[in-house]
């Protein structure tokens, strides 16, 4: 019986310490936390052709938003005159050969593999 009875009065102590001592975060500032924010960074690539003559560079910002504006600028390396300048909306611009720009063109949905490697090409005029 006296085993009973400490069964009992330890029962009791333990669910008495769990409804007491338990406690819960509000609500309301978990939301507040649960926020999500997309940091917006600006970028400056240069990137020389494949004969090295000709510079270009990239300004861009990553919002994690698609298309891109890139404004760029094509410069000779050894005197750094422009030669080229413009932006481009799209998804990527790099070197096709040694005098012209590759601008890729940015789709939301890809629905046949026609539509998928389109592109513009910039000619770089080289005054030499």
């Amino acid at each position: 019986m006296m085993v009973y009875k400490n069964l009992k009065f330890s029962l009791f102590l333990l669910f008495s310490c769990l409804i007491f001592n338990c406690k819960s975060k509000p609500v309301q500032n978990m939301e507040q936390k649960n926020k999500i924010t997309f940091e917006q960074k600006e970028v400056v690539k240069e990137i020389h052709n494949q004969d090295k003559s000709l510079l270009l560079i990239l300004k861009y910002k990553i919002d994690g938003n698609l298309p891109i504006t890139f404004n760029y600028k094509v410069i000779e390396a050894k005197n750094k005159k422009i030669i080229k300048e413009g932006v481009f909306i799209g998804s990527k611009v790099e070197w096709l050969d040694s005098n012209r720009l590759k601008c890729i063109e940015h789709f939301g949905i890809i629905k046949n593999s026609e539509t998928r490697n389109k592109f513009l090409i910039v000619n770089i005029e080289n005054p030499k």
